[in-house]
């Protein structure tokens, strides 16, 4: 036989305290959030749409050229080419790695180091930053590491495109630096 006094459930003094602490919320605040809400998307959705319109506006003022190219833009594409080719060689390299092939251990450590270079000479070449020659005299060196080790492994397609795309980085660096 079960004893009454004691229980699964909380006592009843016990969940009285824990509605004191945690009432219910009532109704209208629940609906003033929805409201809230509804009103939030509507601003963004108005502040965008006059953003867009200011935009266009723009482009029509006098001494506004937007429609120039960057300064830089075949070290930009060299860089955004040379980090995409290093990601596609630096992830073959690690599954190869997995697969028990360790040969590839050096290029994978260079090409993902210079994934990180390309980037930021992708950054600082769209700014036209001031150290920008220096930035790319450095990327230029680790694109010579990278394009050396990955000229190792002719047999891997990810390897020889990465190797490639080092060569015309590092030749599009060697105008700025």
């Amino acid at each position: 036989m079960r004893n009454p006094r004691i229980s699964c459930y909380p006592s009843r003094a016990i969940e009285n305290r824990r509605r004191a602490r945690f009432p219910p919320l009532p109704k209208e605040t629940i609906d003033m959030e929805r409201r809230q809400v509804l009103f939030s998307i509507g601003a963004v959705a108005l502040a965008a749409s006059a953003e867009r319109g200011l935009s266009q506006g723009m482009a029509d003022m006098p001494g506004m050229d937007h429609s120039a190219a960057p300064k830089h833009k075949a070290l930009i594409d060299a860089a955004s080419k040379c980090s995409s080719a290093a990601e596609a060689c630096t992830s073959h390299c690690v599954q190869m790695l997995a697969a028990g092939d360790k040969s590839l251990l050096a290029c994978a450590n260079s090409s993902r180091e210079l994934a990180v270079v390309c980037n930021g000479l992708f950054s600082l070449a769209s700014q036209d930053a001031p150290d920008l020659a220096k930035y790319a005299k450095l990327a230029a060196e680790f694109c010579a590491i990278c394009e050396a080790e990955c000229r190792k492994h002719p047999q891997h397609p990810p390897c020889v495109s990465c190797a490639e795309a080092c060569a015309a980085c590092a030749k599009e660096c060697g105008k700025v630096a």
